[in-house]
């Protein structure tokens, strides 16, 4: 009889579905796990009033970067604008790269663990050119493990971890600009037996 031919093994339609589904499952567990771990983003930084019309220089318009500074800007409550003659503030970046190296190797010689690095410099000068921030640096690192054998889902989990740090990095320029600039001098203390 020939039908029988026809029966698929539902061992290997299981085992198919399953390997369809494990990077998808894999990503999702890494959303998760990146809270868990302490690794989350914070809510937007208070803009600084410097900082309510912004110019970017040093990096390409649309770039990762640059939507990123957009975005966060936008979330409190300051604009992007093109010219310095609009601008109450131009934010220069000098310095925007990551950096990846081997943390460990497996004892078949592979790479089993990788760090990933990432460097923002940035300054802050008014329109007309004048220092308000002198150049500084972020920078944020973390490491992840790899499997040469999904090495698929490794690289989507790279792309992921690299747009987490990215938000992160950029929060964290705004919350020290934020810091720098709306920093207000120390009260004196108060001497015992003095007049306030």
């Amino acid at each position: 009889m020939g039908g029988g031919n026809q029966v698929r093994d539902p061992c290997r339609m299981v085992a198919r579905s399953w390997r369809r589904l494990l990077p998808l499952l894999y990503l999702a567990s890494l959303v998760l796990y990146l809270p868990a771990c302490g690794f989350h983003l914070r809510g937007a930084a208070p803009l600084p009033p410097a900082m309510e019309r912004t110019v970017i220089r040093g990096t390409p318009v649309n770039g990762p970067l640059y939507d990123q500074i957009q975005t966060a800007l936008a979330a409190a409550g300051g604009t992007l604008v093109d010219a310095p003659e609009g601008a109450t503030a131009v934010l220069i970046i000098r310095g925007n790269r990551f950096d990846r190296r081997v943390l460990s190797i497996a004892a078949d010689g592979r790479v089993s663990e990788y760090e990933l690095s990432y460097l923002l410099e940035y300054a802050l000068q008014s329109p007309t050119g004048q220092t308000i921030v002198a150049p500084q640096q972020v920078t944020l690192t973390r490491d992840y493990s790899f499997d040469p054998a999904n090495v698929l889902a490794k690289d989507e989990e790279e792309a992921l971890l690299r747009g987490e740090m990215l938000r992160f990095v950029v929060r964290d320029m705004l919350r020290r600009l934020q810091a720098t600039l709306g920093a207000e001098p120390a009260a004196e203390p108060v001497q015992p037996g003095r007049p306030l």
